[in-house]
């Protein structure tokens, strides 16, 4: 799976909605470009030793997003 690719968007979309914080296909997009961010920058800097595209989705994206529902709409 890639970063970005239809399974890897699929996966953030679905992932979102078990956490009960559903987002959409442009927060899906920006998700895509940091993590492609993420991993350009990590090969200079070590910022995360997650370096898998599904551990990347669920660890980073899908596990923030968990207290979304929790939080006061502004």
């Amino acid at each position: 799976m890639k970063i970005g690719s239809k399974q890897w968007n699929i996966l953030i979309h679905e992932g979102s909605k078990e956490v009960n914080a559903q987002v959409d296909d442009k927060t899906i997009k920006l998700f895509t470009i940091h993590a492609l961010e993420l991993m350009k920058w990590n090969r200079k800097v070590n910022l995360t030793a997650i370096n898998d595209p599904y551990e990347i989705a669920v660890k980073h994206f899908i596990d923030s997003i968990v207290i979304l529902p929790g939080l006061p709409e502004t």
